[in-house]
């Protein structure tokens, strides 16, 4: 619980990824290196099916949406001509800054709903990691 704790924290924290991708969509610009993905099937395995009669379902699925919306930004910023390929079929739908915006708070929203699970249901604080 204690990694998953550190790595949404440098996910999320003041200088994090998040807010690096952030800073470079506001800018119209191109982020120039991925997001961290989450290590994903390290807990899927690792992680019991409860914990001190707690379910780690929840937890589990908020870990697995998170990573998919890392790999679809990963996905995006693949290369400049992906980028580029993605800005032009958004037009005419939504700014494509406003739409990778949006990704970013939807995923942003889920990794602090995973530190709130560990934090409230584990009773493990960023602190404690």
């Amino acid at each position: 619980m204690q990694q998953i704790n550190q790595e949404v924290e440098y996910l999320i924290g003041k200088d994090g990824h998040l807010s690096y991708f952030r800073s470079c969509v506001m800018l119209n610009g191109y982020p120039h290196h991925n997001i961290s993905e989450l290590n994903l099937n390290f807990y899927l395995t690792s992680l019991d099916s409860s914990l001190n009669s707690i379910s780690t379902l929840e937890l589990k699925n908020k870990l697995k949406k998170a990573n998919d919306k890392i790999k679809m930004l990963n996905d995006y910023r693949k290369d400049y001509e992906t980028w580029n390929k993605i800005k032009k079929h958004m037009k005419g739908r939504k700014e494509y800054g406003e739409y990778v915006l949006a990704v970013l708070d939807e995923l942003e929203k889920n990794l602090l709903e995973i530190q709130k699970i560990i934090n409230k249901q584990f009773k493990i604080s960023i602190k404690d990691s």
